[in-house]
Order: C-alpha cells, then structure tokens, then sequence
C-alpha cells in the first residue's frame, strides 16, 4: 500500500459533477504551512483580492473559483518528505483524486503553471555554472513535515557538473500531452526560465505562454482570473469559444522609467520567429563586442 494523502476539497453546492483544480505544493494545505500570503501581510496593500486563509501558498483564491463552479482540491504532501522523489507524488495524487471522486467517461485534463522552475540544478542552485544554494537550503528550512528531506543543497557542493540525482529532479516537457497553460514573470530570477523552456519543448501546438511583468500580483489580478477561466472553460467545460485564436504568446515588455507594456502578442518566443537572426560576438580587450574573435587578449584584476 503506497502512501496516503490529506486534502481539503471545497467545491460548489449541489451534487452535480464539476472540474477540479489540484494545488499541490511541499507548504502545506489550506494555509496551515509557515509559507503563506497572510503571514507576509500583502493582502491590503499589493494582491487584488480578498483571501480566507484557507488557500495554499501561491494557490487559487476559493471565493473567486469555487463560484465559478470549479471544486478546490488543496493537497498536503507532508507525508511525502519521507520518499525519495517528492515531484512524483503530485502527479499520483492528481490521478487518483480525479478518478475518484468526479468518474467520468471523458475526463479532460489541462495543466496551468502559472511560475516554472523546471530544473532546481540548472535554474537556481547552478546558475551559469555558479553553485548558489541559499535559496534551497532557506525553503527546506521551512517546509513542514517529518524532517526527513533529501538535502538537494548538500547534493549540489560537491559537483561541478550534473548527475544522476539531479536528472531526476528535471521535469521533461517532451512527455506532456495535455493543453497547458504557461505563467511567467520577471519579478524572480528562480521561475523564468523554466516556464520559457516549456513552451520551447512541449510538443503540441495547445500551449500559451503568458509573461506578465508582476508575479502574485498578476496571479491574483481580475484579468489572470478570467483568462485562466476561459482556458480551463474550453479544455474543461467544453465551452466552446474563442480560446484557440489567442496569440500563444503574449509578454510584458518593461520599460526603463515607464510603466511595461503589458500583453505583447507574439507567434512565438523572440528567438523562435523567422524574422530573429542569431550572431555569435566575441568581447575584446577593449571592453566591445565584435563579429571576429580578437587576436590579443589580455587578463586584468580589480
């Protein structure tokens, strides 16, 4: 027998059968982890909406989805920290959950990152071949559980490359089948990059990429709500409107004094397009870049 699982499902009134959207995540459920919006006191002052505790971090606001008649499915994987991969449990749960309690002959599935981190190694604790793990070390601090973690940190320092272990923890875009829903912003270094690559190596077309300029704040926003409504709607619900005309691309452009431009469409990421011209440029000992490889070089010291 595997290992059992604790949620809390809210979901509308009545018995008939609705979507349910699983929030998965290693703080806790329903706001009962150290890590959640309340504790940071946002609320008032920068997300757009009202909360009731009973949210995961980073998750969906229940007074906003369970009225628009989807069930919230807030797992706590706490038991999980005693297994070795703590990813795979989400998946598993997410299965047994659906086919449980909403059986269907058709079940539809979609998914919705709404912030990537793809590759724990390559996207935050080797950055650029810079071994950096605070950040890791700082969230395994405060996760809740039986204190029995892997110490991804610790598999970190010793390697100057990858390994094994840390292939594991890579997600693979190339296995998923299911129309998903790319969220994205510039407010955190950790997150980026993996929502780009998603887009890059999924391998059907039913993909959007949104790349917004703001990260809670635009998860929370009015606009997030119902464009994400309407993607889980026509994948979902089968409410067959316009959501495949959306541009599959749209990004926030920042300006430097002015406020960003929001909702840019694009066909595709910048580079991707056909117009996008690639050119290798070397540095020089003059301090510029230049087309041809410079014949002198010189090291310095600050």
């Amino acid at each position: 027998m595997g290992p059992s699982f604790c949620a809390d499902i809210f979901r509308p009134v009545g018995g008939e059968t609705v979507p349910a959207i699983v929030m998965w995540g290693p703080y806790g459920k329903s706001g009962t982890g150290l890590l959640n919006l309340h504790s940071y006191h946002y609320e008032p002052v920068y997300l757009p909406i009202a909360f009731f505790g009973y949210e995961d971090f980073e998750g969906l606001v229940l007074a906003e989805w369970v009225p628009r008649g989807y069930a919230i499915i807030n797992v706590d994987p706490r038991v999980l920290v005693t297994l070795r991969v703590i990813s795979a449990g989400g998946v598993l749960v997410k299965v047994k959950t659906a086919i449980t309690l909403w059986r269907s002959a058709k079940l539809p599935w979609t998914i919705a990152p709404l912030e990537g981190l793809s590759d724990l190694f390559k996207e935050d604790c080797f950055r650029g071949d810079i071994p950096w793990t605070t950040f890791a070390r700082s969230i395994a601090d405060i996760l809740p559980g039986r204190q029995q973690q892997e110490d991804i940190g610790a598999m970190v320092d010793p390697y100057t490359v990858t390994n094994d272990y840390l292939e594991d923890k890579r997600a693979y875009f190339s296995k998923i089948q299911v129309p998903a829903y790319i969220g994205a912003s510039y407010s955190s270094d950790i997150h980026g990059v993996g929502s780009l690559r998603a887009l890059e190596e999924i391998p059907h077309e039913n993909k959007w990429l949104v790349l917004h300029s703001t990260e809670w704040h635009d998860l929370y926003s009015q606009d997030r709500t119902r464009d994400l409504d309407k993607f889980f709607g026509y994948y979902l619900e089968d409410i067959k409107k316009d959501w495949p005309q959306r541009s599959p691309v749209r990004l926030a452009l920042l300006n430097f004094t002015k406020p960003p431009i929001v909702n840019k469409e694009f066909l595709d990421l910048l580079w991707q397009l056909p117009s996008a011209a690639s050119r290798q440029l070397y540095l020089g000992s003059d301090f510029k870049l230049a087309t041809e490889n410079p014949l002198q070089s010189r090291t310095s010291h600050l």
